[in-house]
């Protein structure tokens, strides 16, 4: 079921084998980064796979060593599980995820 997830328990295994370690080719990827006044900025890039897009960006600021990053996974493949959306906020140390 895992080529054709039709339930939240299959969603589920597919997050489970993705955090199971792995590798996924995604060729070359070009990350725009400007740094201002100590801040790094990247703006929006995109990951195209086979089986999905992944759409990340954000800022970092340096001197008071924090991030405030955000992504969501689109399931290209998949057109039945809804996007996967992630955020990085606080410190660099100990970010909190959701």
């Amino acid at each position: 079921k895992l080529d054709r997830p039709n339930s939240v328990d299959d969603f589920k295994a597919i997050l489970e084998q993705a955090k199971a370690g792995g590798t996924t080719a995604i060729g070359t990827v070009d990350v725009p980064v400007a740094i201002r006044s100590g801040i790094a900025t990247i703006a929006p890039t995109i990951v195209k796979t086979q089986l999905t897009q992944t759409t990340f960006g954000g800022t970092a600021d340096l001197p008071a060593k924090t991030v405030n990053m955000s992504g969501q996974i689109v399931f290209t493949a998949q057109r039945n599980l809804p996007p996967l959306g992630l955020r990085l906020t606080g410190p660099f140390r100990a970010p909190q995820k959701s």
